[in-house]
Formats: C-alpha cells, sequence, structure tokens
C-alpha cells in the first residue's frame, strides 16, 4: 500500500510540476513563466519543491514542447535570480544566504551544490566585468582568476553528489573556459561529461563558445565538434545535434550570417531539422527551419516551409522586415 502511495504521489507531481503540455501561446511564453516560477520558489525558500522539480527534470530527461531540456532551463531560472552584475552587494548576500540554507536543507542535493557554484562563477563576472579584456583594469584580474578558482574549487569538493546531475559538467566547462584553464583539464571534463550525458544540450552549448575565435577556437573546430556531437548522439537523435549546435551559435553570435561565416553545412542541418520536428513538431522548430532555409537561400525548402506555418513567429525571425523578405523570396520565379 505505502508503495502505492508513493507510485500515485510520484505520477501527481509529474502532472503538477512539469510543463510538457503548456497553455502558453508559445515556447518563448512558456520558458519565461516557466524560469519566473523557478526564481519564486526560489525567494520564497521552497527547497522541496525545487528538490522534487530537479529530481523528476534529471531522471525523466523532459523537455519542452521544442525539446528543450527541463533541467536546464531550471538552471536558467536559478541563475537569473540576479539577472544583472549591477544589483547591489546586499542582493549578492541575500543569495548566498539562501543558498546555505538550502543546502544546510538539502545536503546532498546536486542542484543546490550546482546553483552555489553558477552564482560564484557569476560573481567573478562581476569583478571583472564584460568589457573587452584590454579595458578590464589590472587589478581586477587577480580577483578575478581567485574567485573562479573558488568556484572550481567547490565543485570539484561536492563532485561525488553534483556530478550525478548533467549541469555540473556544464558549470565546471565554463568555469574551466572563463579562467583559461590548461586545454588538458578541459577536454578531460568535456570528455567525461559527454560520455556520461550524450543527449544533453547544456554541455554542447556551452562546449561550443570556447570554439570561437574569440576565445580559442576556430569555425573549423566548431565543425568538428559539432560533426563529433552527432556520432555520440545519432542513435537517439539522428542529425539533430548538429542543427541545435549550429541554431544556438546563430541565436547568440551569427544570426542570418551563419553560413557566411562558419562552416555550417547546410545539408547536414537541414538533415538535423527533420528529425527535431520528427519529436518536437513545435511552431518555433518550425518557424527556425524555415528562417535557416532563408539564410540558406533554399528556396524549396522555405517554400514547403512557410506554406505549413500559420502565424509566425517574428521574434524567431528577428525582425518582420526579414521574414518579409524571406517570404518575398520563396515567392520569386528567378
Amino acid at each position: 500500500m505505502k508503495k502505492l502511495f508513493v507510485l500515485f504521489s510520484f505520477i501527481l507531481l509529474s502532472f503538477l510540476i512539469v510543463p510538457g503540455a503548456p497553455s502558453y501561446a508559445d515556447e518563448a511564453k512558456l520558458r519565461e513563466n516557466f524560469q519566473i516560477e523557478i526564481a519564486d520558489l526560489f525567494w520564497k525558500r521552497k527547497f522541496s519543491e525545487l528538490e522534487a522539480r530537479s529530481s523528476l527534470y534529471r531522471k525523466s530527461q523532459s523537455r519542452t514542447p521544442s525539446g528543450f531540456w527541463e533541467l536546464d532551463l531550471m538552471y536558467y531560472g536559478l541563475r537569473n535570480v540576479i539577472s544583472s552584475s549591477s544589483v547591489s552587494d546586499g542582493e549578492w548576500e541575500k543569495v548566498f544566504k539562501i543558498l546555505d540554507e538550502w543546502i544546510d536543507m538539502h545536503p546532498d542535493s546536486p542542484s543546490a551544490h550546482i546553483t552555489k557554484a553558477a552564482f560564484l562563477e557569476k560573481f567573478a563576472w562581476k569583478i571583472r566585468g564584460h568589457s573587452f579584456a584590454k579595458d578590464v583594469p589590472k587589478e581586477a584580474w587577480g580577483t578575478f582568476f581567485g574567485a573562479l578558482k573558488i568556484a572550481e574549487d567547490y565543485l570539484n569538493e561536492n563532485k561525488d553528489i553534483a556530478s550525478q546531475d548533467p549541469e555540473w559538467y556544464a558549470r565546471m566547462l565554463s568555469i574551466l573556459g572563463g579562467s583559461g584553464s590548461n586545454s588538458m583539464a578541459y577536454e578531460r571534463v568535456l570528455k567525461e561529461g559527454l560520455d556520461k550525458y550524450p543527449n544533453y544540450y547544456g554541455i554542447y552549448n556551452v562546449a561550443v563558445l570556447y570554439l570561437l575565435p574569440q576565445w580559442r577556437g576556430d569555425k573549423h573546430q566548431i565543425e568538428d565538434f559539432a560533426n563529433e556531437a552527432v556520432e555520440r548522439s545519432q542513435q537517439t537523435d539522428g542529425m539533430a545535434m548538429y542543427a541545435r549546435i549550429y541554431w544556438g551559435l546563430s541565436q547568440t553570435q551569427y544570426k542570418a550570417k551563419l553560413f557566411r561565416e562558419t562552416d555550417a553545412s547546410w545539408p547536414k542541418m537541414r538533415q538535423g531539422f527533420r528529425d527535431i520536428l520528427k519529436k518536437y513538431p513545435d511552431p518555433r522548430n518550425q518557424n527556425s527551419f524555415a528562417f535557416f532555409s532563408c539564410a540558406a537561400k533554399d528556396k524549396e525548402t522555405l517554400k514547403e516551409l512557410l506554406d505549413k506555418i500559420d502565424t509566425p513567429l517574428i521574434y524567431v525571425w528577428y525582425t518582420q522586415d526579414y521574414y518579409d523578405f524571406c517570404k518575398n523570396f520563396a515567392a520569386s520565379t528567378d
């Protein structure tokens, strides 16, 4: 009887807290509301519910309608409880106090330890600032690297607990990348993380940023990384990871210039989007596929997709003008 009660409670909890069938208008609104809910739980110190959510997302590997990991989205929400590095010292102190309370109540919580490390890292960047390296005051560098080392050490000290969650590897890669750690240490963490969690987008999204030319890599390394990602995930995701890696880079770096400034292969990316839509036929994914079809000048695929889109999501296209340009391009006869 007790086992049945536990099972019923777990199923009920799944329906109550997982936004897998959203009532929101689209994915963007879903993500916004999801993160607001997570932040609200944090500020209200509802640690048991945060634990229930994180445990469920981790075990079920649940996704949003577009296929984004809800676990990853939860960590976005937690990191964004402070969305600006310019908030007062008192606000930072309050966050660390809440984190320590969470850890005191749940010392075996991967999510609590990972979130504390994320804020130690975020505080380091507050010290450094987000300007170009040449504009950072010399006296800030030592403090910045020291603060990053504290975050790195904290993750390592709690690895046995926290690396049960794939986000441990994403945070560690972010910290090592920011500190300019030697490549052997970085590659060791990356390999271990991808061996354990080959389908967790968060690890790929962090790792690929440090392959950008302004960090430590170039476009050829990015292409190699995207192809290796497919090798790891092809059995379950087909070519989807290839598309998702370049999709992420487009959002953060290149927008419609992706195919001009990287080695991205449109045939591979096109197949990746088709594989994504097989599992996640969400309007955001359909609009994004069409956006990249236009950027790649693939009129046939663009027209096919636009014919299926009832209402365009303009935020996916960045501007109404670019959507109109693509629509006219698809309709042109030349």
